[in-house]
């Protein structure tokens, strides 16, 4: 599974004068929670790589939507890991972009998960549960 559902998002709306025809500046925030992981074997390794996508911000058309600019980071990982493994977390790409479909902005995380159980007779996993993010748009309603 990957994204799920957002958590506490947050929206301030503030009028601006410009740049050039900007009128409003939208401040979101909030957790995106979903799911990527791996379990491995004795002796295995293995990555997995997923896309979660979800939009945030007010309701907007085309000719308002200016730009748009995120930040993301973990903030909920899990690891079971019993013995000399290792494992390693990324955010690979990410994005903010106006949806023309949905009429609002659409966030892009990629992150990628990889996971490497050396030598264990048990089982190592680990899931990336939640990622935070901030994005700020720029519109001229």
């Amino acid at each position: 599974m990957a994204f799920g559902q957002l958590v506490n998002a947050q929206e301030v709306e503030v009028v601006v004068a410009g740049p050039g025809d900007v009128t409003r500046l939208y401040l979101c925030q909030g957790i995106a929670q979903g799911s990527s992981s791996v379990s491995v074997g004795p002796g295995q390794g293995q990555t997995a790589t997923d896309t979660w996508q979800f939009h945030v911000g007010p309701q907007l058309d085309a000719n308002e939507f200016r730009r748009a600019i995120a930040t993301l980071s973990f903030a909920g990982l899990q690891e079971q890991d019993p013995g000399n493994g290792w494992v390693v977390y990324n955010l690979q790409a990410f994005g903010a972009d106006f949806d023309d479909d949905n009429g609002k902005v659409k966030v892009n995380v990629t992150n990628s998960l990889q996971v490497n159980n050396d030598g264990s007779t048990e089982w190592a996993s680990s899931s990336i549960t939640q990622l935070t993010y901030n994005v700020t748009i720029l519109a001229a309603v």
